[in-house]
């Protein structure tokens, strides 16, 4: 879809794709809904432009991610993307890139992902970079990573010293069953929102490493209000 709007997608299949499934490109108010999305080389989705949807759908056996949000620029701009990802199943996803590659990857400005379920994956389910004011929550978030047990977590920010970066949301997500950390802002991490999360059996399943179910890797001015670690082996700890 290629500068397209107000196209619908609706209870389709979509698979077997040497590359992603549905690519969105510049496009506005488009909606993928209640589509099975698998069988593909690379995402089930990657979507740029405005207000775009993909809703009630399945993403499985892809070769890397399954939603992207935007692309991973630089950007001063303050013009909302709005573009979501929202009550989705995502599952069993990234057997080639097992590495950096999550169920849902948020960049650019006030895109989400709401509500979704997430779990089976060899690394991150939710992963924000070069985002601002993007929106992480009402996530199910479970039994992952299978694969990538280092330097690793459900939830990760790596926005690193951007510091235009800032003012996104990890809020009332429940996150369980992680061997690694919960919720990690890495590489410097400034000015983001982490309430009301629960995390459960987080942080337990690697010895001799110190995973927690929050980890602020070196950042400041990072909110962390109202979260409950239940059988985590760390609560919380603090980076370099």
């Amino acid at each position: 879809l290629d500068g397209t709007s107000d196209i619908k997608i609706k209870d389709l299949i979509i698979e077997v794709a040497q590359k992603n499934a549905i690519n969105i490109v510049d496009g506005e108010n488009n909606l993928i809904e209640n589509c099975v999305i698998r069988n593909v080389n690379q995402w089930g989705g990657r979507i740029t432009g405005k207000n775009n949807i993909i809703k009630n759908c399945e993403i499985y056996n892809v070769g890397a991610g399954g939603v992207k949000l935007n692309e991973e620029i630089n950007n001063w701009s303050i013009e909302f993307n709005n573009n979501s990802v929202e009550h989705c199943t995502i599952h069993h996803f990234a057997w080639d890139q097992k590495s950096q590659v999550p169920g849902v990857a948020l960049a650019g400005i006030g895109n989400r992902a709401i509500g979704n379920e997430i779990y089976h994956a060899p690394h991150f389910a939710i992963k924000f970079r070069m985002s601002k004011k993007c929106v992480a929550e009402n996530n199910n978030i479970h039994d992952l990573p299978y694969y990538h047990h280092f330097d690793g977590g459900a939830v990760y920010l790596g926005l690193g010293n951007n510091l235009q970066n800032r003012e996104n949301k990890v809020i009332n997500n429940t996150i369980s069953n992680v061997p690694t950390n919960g919720i990690y802002l890495d590489n410097y991490t400034h000015g983001n929102f982490v309430e009301g999360n629960v995390l459960y059996n987080v942080g337990n399943s690697v010895e001799d490493v110190n995973y927690a179910a929050l980890y602020n890797h070196g950042g400041g001015q990072n909110l962390y209000e109202n979260n409950v670690a239940i059988d985590c082996k760390i609560g919380s700890k603090t980076g370099s």
